[in-house]
């Protein structure tokens, strides 16, 4: 995972403030994590005092450790209160996105961008 997880920390409330959170949920469970539980939210959703409330609260009763993506923690930024306490207690899994085919995808954006001069 790139954090500080140990053998006995590898159950989790995955915390998604994404459209779709199926694909980071299947990175975390090939990264072989048990996820017990996923809780998701709108893009750019802005964390509330009670998301992060609900978020410490269910995370604490059924012993889970809470994770999110390095984008999402983003949004936990200077946060004061409940936030920085869900900022503090959540860890960071990193996200990578690899392509097949690295050159197809830069000869697409230098179309892109050409046309768009």
């Amino acid at each position: 995972f790139g954090t500080d997880l140990t053998e006995e920390e590898i159950s989790f409330v995955y915390m998604a403030i994404l459209g779709q959170a199926k694909p980071t949920r299947q990175s975390l469970t090939a990264a072989g994590a048990t996820v017990k539980r996923t809780v998701s939210f709108a893009d750019h959703h802005r964390f509330s005092e009670a998301d992060a409330a609900s978020l410490l609260a269910r995370a604490e009763a059924d012993g889970l450790r809470l994770v999110t993506t390095e984008k999402d923690m983003v949004r936990l930024a200077g946060a004061s209160g409940r936030l920085a306490e869900l900022r503090d207690k959540a860890t960071v899994f990193a996200v990578t996105l690899e392509f097949d085919n690295p050159g197809a995808v830069a000869e697409m954006l230098e179309a892109a961008a050409r046309k768009a001069r």
